[in-house]
This record gives C-alpha cells, sequence and structure tokens, in this order.
C-alpha cells in the first residue's frame, strides 16, 4: 500500500515542469497515470511533505496499491518521429493518454535522481563513442554503444533515415545542460501493473531497452532496486514530457480565500478551499438574515436550482416557515409534493384565482395603487406604460369603491371606459382614439386572454393567503413569456398585501420566505416602477421578517441597484460577458481580474459565495469565499391533490366552458311603412358582441346566421349587434341563459326575441 497525492488542483498559468524537477531536486518519485480513476498522482519514495508544498498546487492524499505485487519495469528511451531531426520538438508523446482506450490499470513513470558516478560515466561513454565514430550516416541505431543488449532489427526499423551520432548527442546534450544550470539528472523507467494495453501503449511510444518484472512489498524496494539498475541519464528539460495533467477535467483556476468562522442553521454548503479543493467544514448562515435579500445566479446545469431547493428544504422542515415559490418552470412541482405544499400549475389545473381580489382587511387604496403599477409594467406598453397605470388606476378607483372582491370582467369594462374618458372621444359615429389610447388598448391583450379563461375571470376562487399558511408553488410554465410577466405580477401583488399586514418587529426573525425564479421577468429594466417600487419594499422586507430568494440565469438579469440591497450571494458559473458584474457584486480585496476568470471557469456545484455573519444584533459582512453547494435530491412521493382537497372544503365551483351555438332570423316586415327603415338599418349591422356582467366577452364581424362559441356554463349574456360606428342597432333587454339560443330580429321591437 502507497500513499499517493492526487492532483486536486493546478495553477492557472502554464505549468512549468522543469521547475517542479528544480523543486523536487533530489527526491526519487512515481508519477503516476490512473486510469481507473482518471486522475494524475505523485508517489514521493522519501517524503510526502514535499508534494504538498510545491506551489501552485493542491493535493488528496489517498491510499494506493497496484491490483498485483508484480510490476512490469521498462527502461525507455524516447522515440523520435523518423522524419526529423532528434534535436527538433515535437508532439508530446503523451498528450493522448488519456483517449487512448485504456480504461484501467496505471502505467506510472518512476524518476531516480543520477548519482554523480552515473552520470559522469555515461557522459564519458558517449563521448569516447563520438570520438570513433566516422562521418557516414547508418540506418540503425545499436544501444550497445552505451551498454544495452538490445535488437539491431527493431531499432532499423525504428530509427530508419536516422543515425547514431545525433542521438547520442541529443543524449550528451541533456546531461550537459543540466550539469551547466546545475540541475537535476535522473535514470527513467515506466512501471505498469501487468495490463496487454499498457505495454502496447508503451511499445508505439517508446524504445524499450529492458524489460523485467519486480515482486514488491513497498516503496523502499521499487528504490532499492531500481538505484541499482542500468538506464540512460538525461536531465529535467529532455525528460519533462513525461509528467502530464491532461487528466484533469479541466485546469482549476486557484484563489487564495480566508478559512470562514461559520454558524448557522441553514446549510450552504461545503467550503472549497482556493476554489478548488473541497474540505469537510460546512458553511452555514443564520436563518433570519434571509430578510437582507438572497441572489443566487448561474447558467442552466450550474446547480443553482436544486441548491434553492436545499436551502428551502430546511426552511419548511426544519423551521416551518411559510414559502411562496414562483417558476416558470415544471422543476418545483415534484419539490411541492415532497414538501406537503400546495401547488397550482397555472392554465393547466382547475383552480379558480381572482388575482384582482383584495384580501379582507387591508388598505385598499394601497392594493389597487400597487396592483395598477406592476399591471403596466407586465402589460409591454413600451413609452405608453404611464399613461397605461394612470387609466388603470382611474379605473380601479371607480371599481374598489363598491366592492374588494369585483368581478374580474366588470374591471376590464372599468378600464376599457377610463382609456375612452383619459385617451378618447365619443362620437356620433362612435369611438375616435388618440395615439396613446389606441397603444393602450393594444398593450392589455394579455389581460384579455387571461380574463377569457373562465378559472380567472370567476369571483368564487380560492384565497392566496389561506394556501401561504402550508406553502405554495406557483408554476406558470404553460404560458407565453408575455403572460408570464402579468402572471408573476398578479401573484406578487397578492403577496405584497399579504406581508402588507405584518408589524415592523421582525428585524431579527423570518416570518415568510419568497422565492422568484427567472425574477429578470419583472426585475430586469432599471426604469421600471416595479424595480423602484422593490428597491423600497426590500428595506421595508427586513423589519416585517420576511425574506426574498432571487434566482436568475445571469447576474446582470437584475438591476444592479437592486442587487447591491441584497446582501447575501452565490455565483455560480457565469458566462464571459457577465463574470466581471459577478465580480463586482462579491467582497474581495484582491485581484479582480483572477476572481473573474475562476467565476467563468467554475464547476458544476461550485459557487462563489458572498454572506452576512449575525453576531446577536450585528451583522458583519463576510469575504468572498468558494463552496460545493448541495444538491437536493427528490423524494418522489406522490402527488397528495392538496388543491383539490381546499376546493372541496370549500365549496369553490371551477367554472366550466361549454360549446354553444347561436343562430340568429330576422323576421319579414310586411308593412310597407317600416318595411325601408327596418331594410335600411340591416344594411347597417356590421358587428356582433356577446356582453356579460357588463364587460364585452366578444365582438365578431356580423357576417353569419349562426356562431359558435366556447361560453362559461351557468353564467347570463346579453347580446348586441352594432354598425361600423360601434351604435347599437339591435340588444337583448333581458339575460339570456346559456344553452342552444336561436334570437330573430323583429323591427318592430326594436330588440331581440328570444326562442327556442
Amino acid at each position: 500500500m502507497f500513499e499517493i497525492l492526487y492532483t486536486n488542483g493546478i495553477p492557472d498559468f502554464e505549468i512549468d515542469i522543469e521547475s517542479i524537477f528544480d523543486y523536487i531536486g533530489s527526491t526519487p518519485f512515481i508519477f503516476i497515470y490512473d486510469f481507473d480513476k482518471f486522475k494524475t498522482g505523485f508517489i514521493f519514495l522519501d517524503t510526502l511533505e514535499l508534494g504538498f508544498n510545491i506551489p501552485g498546487f493542491n493535493f488528496t492524499l489517498d491510499k494506493f496499491s497496484f491490483n498485483s505485487n508484480q510490476l512490469d519495469i521498462y527502461s525507455i528511451f524516447r522515440m523520435f518521429n523518423n522524419n526529423k531531426k532528434f534535436n527538433q520538438i515535437i508532439e508530446k508523446p503523451l498528450i493522448d493518454i488519456f483517449n487512448s482506450g485504456i480504461h484501467e490499470g496505471i502505467l506510472g513513470f518512476v524518476f531516480i535522481p543520477a548519482k554523480q558516478t552515473e552520470i559522469y560515466k555515461n557522459k564519458q561513454l558517449i563521448e569516447s563513442n563520438l570520438t570513433m565514430m566516422d562521418s557516414k550516416i547508418s540506418k540503425s541505431f545499436n544501444f550497445r554503444s552505451i551498454g544495452f543488449n538490445s535488437s539491431n532489427s527493431t531499432q532499423q526499423e525504428v530509427f530508419y533515415h536516422s543515425d547514431d551520432k545525433l542521438v547520442l548527442n541529443y543524449i550528451l546534450q541533456s546531461i550537459n545542460f543540466a550539469l551547466a544550470k546545475n540541475g537535476s539528472l535522473y535514470k527513467i523507467f515506466a512501471i505498469s501493473s501487468g495490463k496487454d494495453e499498457i505495454e502496447n501503449y508503451i511499445k508505439k511510444k517508446f524504445i524499450i531497452l529492458d524489460k523485467f518484472v519486480l515482486n514488491i512489498n513497498g516503496s523502499q524496494e521499487i528504490l532499492s532496486t531500481l538505484l541499482k539498475e542500468k538506464q540512460i541519464v538525461l536531465g529535467a528539460d529532455s525528460i519533462s514530457y513525461l509528467i502530464n495533467f491532461s487528466g484533469k477535467n479541466s485546469v482549476n483556476h486557484t484563489l487564495k480565500t480566508e478559512f470562514p468562522d461559520s454558524t448557522g442553521d441553514i446549510l450552504i454548503g461545503k467550503l472549497m478551499r482556493q476554489s478548488i479543493e473541497e474540505m469537510n467544514y460546512e458553511i452555514s448562515i443564520d436563518h433570519s438574515i434571509l430578510n437582507l435579500g438572497f441572489y443566487i445566479s448561474g447558467l442552466p446545469g450550474s446547480g443553482k436550482t436544486r441548491e434553492t431547493m436545499s436551502i428551502i428544504n430546511q426552511i419548511i422542515n426544519n423551521l416551518h416557515i411559510p414559502t411562496i415559490i414562483i417558476s416558470p418552470t415544471k422543476e418545483w412541482n415534484q419539490f411541492a409534493y415532497d414538501n406537503s405544499m400546495f401547488d397550482i400549475k397555472l392554465f393547466e389545473d382547475e383552480v379558480p384565482i381572482n388575482f384582482f381580489r383584495c384580501p379582507e382587511g387591508l388598505n385598499i387604496e394601497q392594493f389597487y395603487r400597487d396592483l395598477a403599477m406592476l399591471l403596466s409594467v407586465a402589460s409591454d406598453a413600451g413609452p405608453y406604460r404611464r399613461p397605461l397605470e394612470k387609466s388603470i388606476l382611474n379605473a380601479f378607483r371607480k371599481t374598489y369603491k363598491q366592492n374588494y372582491n369585483p368581478d374580474p370582467n366588470k374591471i376590464l369594462d372599468d378600464i376599457n371606459d377610463s382609456i375612452i374618458e383619459l385617451h378618447g372621444k365619443r362620437t356620433n359615429v362612435g369611438i375616435n382614439f388618440t395615439k396613446h389610447g389606441e397603444n393602450i388598448k393594444a398593450s392589455l391583450e394579455n389581460i384579455l386572454d387571461l380574463l377569457q379563461n373562465p378559472l380567472y375571470s370567476s369571483s368564487n376562487t380560492i384565497f392566496i393567503e389561506d394556501l401561504i399558511k402550508r406553502g405554495i408553488v406557483f408554476d406558470v410554465s404553460s404560458t407565453s413569456n408575455y403572460m408570464k410577466k402579468l402572471l408573476y405580477s398578479l401573484i406578487l401583488n397578492q403577496v405584497y398585501s399579504l406581508i402588507s399586514t405584518f408589524d415592523e418587529k421582525g428585524d431579527s426573525e423570518l416570518r415568510l420566505l419568497l422565492v422568484v425564479e427567472e425574477a429578470e421577468l419583472v426585475f430586469k429594466d432599471k426604469d421600471s416602477p416595479a424595480v423602484e417600487d422593490l428597491k423600497t419594499r426590500i428595506q421595508d422586507f427586513r423589519k416585517k421578517g420576511v425574506g426574498v430568494i432571487f434566482v436568475t440565469h445571469n447576474v446582470e438579469d437584475l438591476d444592479q441597484d437592486l442587487r447591491r440591497l441584497l446582501q447575501i450571494k452565490l455565483y455560480f458559473r457565469q458566462s464571459s460577458d457577465m463574470a466581471q458584474y459577478a465580480m463586482k457584486d462579491l467582497i474581495y480585496e484582491g485581484e479582480p481580474d483572477k476572481v473573474t476568470n475562476i467565476i467563468k471557469h467554475l464547476q458544476s456545484s461550485v459557487a462563489a459565495f458572498s454572506s452576512i455573519k449575525k453576531d446577536g444584533y450585528n451583522k458583519k459582512p463576510l469575504d468572498l469565499i468558494f463552496i460545493k453547494s448541495n444538491f437536493y435530491s427528490y423524494l418522489y412521493r406522490k402527488n397528495p391533490n392538496l388543491i383539490s382537497l381546499y376546493l372541496k372544503d370549500n365549496k369553490i365551483v371551477t367554472p366550466k366552458l361549454i360549446s354553444c351555438k347561436i343562430s340568429f332570423s330576422i323576421n319579414v316586415v310586411q308593412n310597407p311603412k317600416i318595411k325601408d327603415k327596418f331594410n335600411q338599418k340591416m344594411s347597417k349591422l356590421s358587428r356582433f358582441n356577446i356582453i356579460y356582467n357588463g364587460a364585452k366577452i366578444f365582438d365578431e364581424p356580423f357576417n353569419k346566421n349562426i356562431y359558435e362559441f366556447k361560453l362559461v356554463y351557468g353564467r347570463k349574456y346579453k347580446f348586441e349587434l352594432l354598425d361600423d360606428n360601434y351604435r347599437i342597432l339591435f340588444k337583448s333587454d333581458k339575460i339570456i341563459d346559456l344553452d342552444n339560443i336561436y334570437i330573430s330580429i323583429d323591427y318592430s321591437e326594436n330588440k331581440f326575441v328570444e326562442s327556442r
């Protein structure tokens, strides 16, 4: 059994292998290519301390044993390209070693420092042979000239078109160069654990001068045996190609960081010393500092979502703190099932929600002001955002004056009236809108689309404040990005309204946690009122004991001023153009370029971490460290269908869409006095509208006798026929039950006549 130092981290600059030999000096060692572990490592035959101190390297100490007690030992010489002269630098023979098809076993190179007597004996023997050689070109090389009984025919194949003199000159120059710079000279041997594919690889890359089998019991036996063996002596410059770190998964970029004092009840991960070496040292934070704001960012696949899940899992199960999660993907659904949370898949689950309902007991004016602001941000109104916000706010003053829980369709009708009032003009022939008015109306398409879904246009719905007590995941993955923005805004407004009921004595507590994945959907634009509003709220969140975790792909996905207010940051790998911004956010007084480079090259599940340490009432910022993040593993509990039980217990009926057919017939007018007027009026019919609770549900051209629609069963609708200028020509005075409906137009009544 040997002690091996596996290279766990290498410098982030080009490695000078010769300097490693200079540092090791006269210590014998073995450099191992471990194909089982896909790693490289050092076995120092005298001491371990030396390896730990090689500058810029990090090692993992492990136990190592050969597969058998027998080792194949090879005396080797470098094989050169027969089309090039020996003194030219060619491709490194071991550059492809981990792609050579070898999948198990080891290939090692033993470096035995040469004694002075061996060095000068080799030198004298080579000089003597060079003196006696004539100038003719030989077609083979005979290694007997330097003391080896090697095959002449083998060498003829390998060294065809080469000559003895160049080989001897190469060896002599290597010795003289090492002596001149007072460098190290070594005898080198290859060792393997008896795998045929390894021996075949050696034969392809080297000239085998000798081979024997050694029965081993430990490192001293290898050392004592090879010290006696005859081998060519070479300087470090000529054998540096034998050490190759290509087996590393990636180049490690190191950074010296402080060893942190870590206390707390929420485990974040384990310390990565100098950003590359995982330590058995846990990094934790106090749960209450989450009310200072937590920002997690990283490219897809870097580990940020599973880390976020791990943190929230501790919050829910260990501390039982209510948690709201808004996610644009389905990743969180199973997490909800595992942790007995409510899970609502918007536009999939039949769960009625009135996002316009103000919970009772709240400041209703503040509620609708916040709602107007968020809706205007989410409506993609561009330069017309502020006029839209004013139009919505003007409508809400009327809507919420009458009802805390307004019918969503009535809200839409009030908004349309408000736009006409502020940006339109009623005339004898209809409504003329200003440019602002036309653009504002166009930007309401997402709200119109939302309210055409019966689940979100009813007043008999769930109470979100009830669900929050248990914890809830809102999955908005089944919608477009434009609709996601709207849903994020509507959900956030409900959460904001709940938080407004908290007192301001929660500075050292965590009463509620809000988690927003892909938070850039609402909070990216620095000029957005939603961002400005959140900056103020984050300061209030601390006082109210509300924690927030924002998760994005790139650090710049959140406004810079907003990021400054989030005092805990966990940054996984960033894209090349984003890494510099991540570096500026972190607390570190060292080399900025080095930090930037590391953040670009972080492995999956490794992240840069800046945090706050809580010491009683005081809070102290901690310098940058690197951590190996946690990985939440799903429990794969079955969906308990909690939301269905809630709907049943609270007798909330899900609105149903049914198909219906509407048929029109026109009565023939016999009276000659009104016949012309009737025909004239009929010729102007242009639009067909369906009205529910004062709001326009459908607006269709009147160009056929039969219309098919999907409408909500149980609701009562009115109908209108209009001309091109939206003047009403015929309308139903009474409410018509939903069914297969037949409508006749009778001019004498000037109204619809319903028949079955």
